[in-house]
């Protein structure tokens, strides 16, 4: 699924692994967020990955939460 936008990041084309020039066209895909010029749309790799299938990595907050879990999961282990 790939939406038009004008690009205002660094980013390369996927494709080709040319830069795409400041404020041209260009098009993302929303699903695996691969980048690519307009005319190297059709050459991008299917079936795409997803990103959301991967673990993000915890906040320190998150991590906290889960450091304190472990350390009660492991307390009631020794009682």
């Amino acid at each position: 699924q790939f939406v038009q936008k004008n690009e205002y990041k660094r980013e390369m084309c996927g494709p080709c692994q040319k830069r795409i020039r400041f404020g041209k066209v260009c098009y993302k895909c929303q699903e695996c967020r691969a980048v690519c010029h307009p005319e190297c749309r059709d050459q991008v790799p299917l079936p795409c990955v997803p990103t959301g299938s991967a673990q993000k990595t915890p906040s320190k907050s998150q991590l906290s939460q889960v450091m304190t879990n472990q350390l009660y999961k492991s307390h009631d282990y020794l009682l």
